[in-house]
């Protein structure tokens, strides 16, 4: 068995592993290509689905769990019965947004629809709150409880995370403002800023994991488009192997049709090799022996 290898360089540089295609939008912790984005929300959805059906499966039953306190508070008076049909409204959406969920392939029409969720849990939040007893302050740890859950759980865009929790932030300081009494200047200063403190960790963190997330993804999109091109370049590189019948004495190779070719052409007939042609020594020494010292 003998073998003739040539490697042949494909022609033109490989592309740069850095793209701009691959670029991040840092202020949106997002791709700016749409398409790279759609790619990457396309990428991660099952992942991100399993997440969502545990918060809005949680969603559907915690608020309902609450109704045992309207009920100790309010009796079945209006309060007990508005903040009931909250509930089961709420629960409801988060049940039908489950559900279609897993039917959409647009993960933006789920990030509004998500949205909507969570500006409704704040409103929620903010009646629950008004109709508890003027020193109640409890509430609050239930709050920053949900503002995490807003920022480290959520799978929505790191925009649409911020947004609802400002909103909810907002919302429980008016009630501790303006709806509950014998709250010092100092005990408010101490929530606000705890609230202050858990929404600037939250986006920082959530804000980070997006960007990294991303950044991985590309990544691995750029190692992907490397591998292609590389296996790209061993596709054209020309190997002639088998049993090759070679003259003994003139060097010519025999072809399939029987007939003999001189080696520079059998191989440049199957092969990118080009042949330019010099003397070796030992030839010079024999054919030109008046040069030789």
């Amino acid at each position: 068995m003998s073998a003739v290898t040539t490697h042949t360089q494909p022609s033109g540089s490989s592309p740069p592993l850095e793209s701009p295609r691959g670029s991040l939008n840092k202020f949106e912790a997002k791709f700016k290509s749409v398409e790279l984005e759609r790619a990457f929300r396309d990428a991660v959805r099952d992942n991100d689905r399993i997440v969502l059906s545990v918060m809005l499966g949680l969603s559907a039953v915690v608020p309902l769990l609450f109704s045992y306190s309207d009920f100790t508070l309010h009796g079945f008076g209006k309060a007990f019965w508005s903040l009931t049909a909250m509930r089961c409204g709420f629960a409801a959406y988060s049940l039908v947004l489950l559900a279609a969920m897993w039917r959409t392939k647009r993960a933006s029409s789920a990030d509004w629809a998500l949205l909507v969720l969570t500006l409704s849990a704040t409103v929620v939040s903010f009646n629950v709150g008004t109709t508890r007893p003027p020193t109640y302050l409890l509430f609050v740890t239930v709050d920053m409880v949900a503002l995490m859950g807003f920022y480290f759980i959520l799978p929505n865009r790191w925009l649409f995370q911020v947004l609802p929790a400002i909103t909810y932030t907002l919302s429980t300081s008016t009630i501790v403002l303006f709806y509950k009494v014998d709250v010092s200047s100092i005990e408010f200063v101490v929530i606000f800023l705890s609230l202050l403190l858990v929404n600037a960790t939250g986006a920082y963190v959530s804000w980070n994991f997006h960007i990294s997330r991303r950044s991985r993804f590309h990544a691995l999109l750029m190692e992907r488009e490397a591998r292609s091109a590389l296996e790209d370049a061993m596709s054209k590189l020309d190997t002639l192997e088998g049993l090759l019948a070679i003259c003994a004495n003139c060097k010519k190779i025999k072809n399939d049709d029987d007939s003999w070719q001189s080696v520079e052409t059998y191989i440049a007939d199957r092969t990118d090799a080009k042949f330019t042609h010099a003397v070796c020594p030992d030839c010079s020494r024999e054919l030109y022996p008046e040069f030789e010292s």
